[in-house]
């Protein structure tokens, strides 16, 4: 047995002298010949010592090894029925292979490739909605950084395009592509509405869109909508009124219990909010004011502060010194007074009963922001020296509903506004929409003079202007003329992406527009509509 042990031992000490024997004289050579005026050329694929070089049972190297190539991926929405598709090319064999993409990461394609081969890569379909750009789409194999793709939500502007008429669709959601120039407006979607005068609002709660809208006089109907803008199952019934008229209409979305809460204003008199669960289910619903006759309630506000509702809207009793905006919180039950403030000096001042604002609702315009610290609330004062005659016009802010609001912009009937021309049928106001963009406060507001009943609305101007949210201190306002003439808006709103924020507006029997992101003062007509009757209430997300 030990004889047979020591038989093989020593065949094995010969083959690994041997082996030993061939590696020194390989060495040798290549020393040898290094010193020659014609070099040697080792070619591991074919030559002979290349093989023995790259044999496995030496040990001495290991073939080149393949490289992965690798996307990452960020901020992409991904809906199953329409992942992400790329194509890696290898441009030194011309082969391909498909990569499918359904979330944010670093991923690889299946094959790797020899290293130092060139190679692109092709950005095929993605989940709509969104646009999505591809940069580092060229490389080498083994020493190119992954390629990255960064993916951005779209816009999607909902516009109430029939207010005053019975032509259709009345209202309409338009898909616009921010990331293209110019900007490229998808397949619009249709609302139906048997409304006379429209109240609508969109929300986006990060992963659904949820339309809300007055499907007649006294109704409130709701849709969820994927990032695509595909129905996400059938509309809903939130709010029945019985007859009454609903004249303001304003939605929220509380991320802490992944529900919305839709708060109006109608003729009852009152204020109500209907909570929804996360699938449009109603939670429940309850009264957040409610007047007695002669009363009335303007426009209303909603915003969530990370731990209740709160509530800002006009109560008035049609052009006296009742004229008040009242702020209210809630969570699920009764409704608490926050605050309450006079809103006039004189005479209060309302809008006159016309089409354009259905009937009564009051011009404080309330709009409310939270930022990560504060909340807060931007308004419109209007005062007159008798019913239809403006003496003054103010825009304010007021942080956290505490001590005295402060006046940031006062017009005393600017660009000839009555009752300079019109004495009789004077009437000024502003309608602000906010944002927050962090280091600043980015408010934009429209200034509206209107001339007369039979005519109104002289001109409509559109401003942005900036706010130190430290202490409210604003900046230089920038000027867009958008309309001329008589065409009138009913507040612009914006909205922020990474890097930029955009401005939808419409103007009454003209068009729709998106202003220029760049704050030059340059309008961009995004979607002009050419029949009578067009709405001018827009929300852009």
């Amino acid at each position: 047995m030990k004889l047979v042990l020591s038989d093989k031992l020593s065949s094995l000490e010969k083959r690994s002298s041997l082996r030993t024997y061939i590696y020194i004289s390989i060495v040798s050579i290549f020393l040898l010949e290094c010193n020659s005026a014609k070099p040697i050329s080792i070619d591991a694929s074919s030559s002979v010592i290349g093989a023995l070089l790259s044999d496995g049972s030496l040990g001495l190297f290991s073939g080149p090894s393949k490289s992965s190539v690798k996307v990452t991926v960020a901020g992409y929405q991904n809906l199953d029925s329409s992942p992400m598709s790329l194509t890696l090319t290898d441009t030194s064999t011309t082969l391909t292979q498909d990569l499918e993409i359904s979330d944010n990461g670093t991923f690889s394609f299946s094959t790797s490739l020899d290293p130092g081969n060139p190679y692109s890569i092709t950005l095929n379909d993605y989940t709509k909605g969104q646009a999505c750009i591809l940069t580092g789409d060229t490389g080498t194999a083994g020493s190119s950084s992954p390629a990255k793709i960064d993916c951005e939500r779209t816009l999607v502007v909902a516009a109430a395009v029939t207010c005053c008429g019975p032509s259709g669709p009345p209202i309409v959601l338009y898909p616009i592509n921010h990331k293209t120039s110019p900007f490229t407006i998808g397949t619009s979607v249709p609302i139906s509405s048997s409304a006379t005068y429209i109240q609508l609002d969109l929300i986006w709660n990060g992963n659904k869109y949820l339309l809300v809208w007055t499907t007649a006089g006294d109704s409130v109907s709701g849709q969820f909508f994927d990032i695509a803008l595909n129905p996400i199952g059938s509309n809903f019934p939130i709010y029945a009124g019985g007859g009454t008229t609903i004249r303001s209409l304003a939605a929220e979305y509380n991320s802490n219990s992944d529900e919305f809460a839709i708060v109006l204003s109608d003729t009852t008199p009152a204020v109500k909010y209907v909570r929804l669960n996360s699938v449009g289910i109603v939670l429940n619903s309850n009264n957040v004011e409610s007047l007695g006759a002669g009363l009335n309630f303007g426009n209303v506000d909603v915003i969530w502060d990370g731990s209740k509702y709160i509530v800002a809207f006009e109560e008035h009793n049609n052009l006296d010194l009742s004229n008040n905006l009242a702020v209210f919180s809630f969570t699920n039950g009764t409704a608490s007074l926050m605050n309450r403030i006079a809103l006039s000096i004189g005479i209060g001042m309302v809008t006159p009963t016309n089409q354009a604002f259905n009937g009564v609702i009051g011009v404080a315009f309330p709009n409310l922001l939270r930022t990560t610290t504060d909340t807060w609330l931007f308004f419109n004062r209007t005062n007159s020296s008798d019913e239809l005659t403006v003496t003054d016009s103010s825009l304010f802010e007021w942080k956290n509903f505490s001590g005295s609001p402060t006046k940031i912009k006062e017009d005393l009937n600017p660009f000839s506004c009555p009752p300079q021309t019109d004495p009789a049928n004077g009437l000024e106001f502003y309608v602000p929409h906010a944002v927050d963009l962090g280091g600043e406060i980015l408010l934009n507001y429209e200034l509206h003079c209107e001339e007369a009943i039979s005519s109104p609305f002289l001109f409509d101007n559109i401003f942005h202007l900036a706010i130190n949210p430290s202490n409210g201190v604003p900046g230089t306002p920038q000027l867009y003329t958008v309309s001329t003439g008589h065409n009138r808006s009913y507040g612009s709103s914006m909205t922020c992406r990474k890097d930029k924020c955009y401005t939808s507006t419409g103007t009454f029997i003209n068009n729709f527009y998106l202003l220029d992101p760049n704050l030059d003062g340059t309008p961009n007509n995004f979607f002009p509509i050419a029949a009578s009757d067009q709405g001018f209430l827009t929300v852009i997300q």
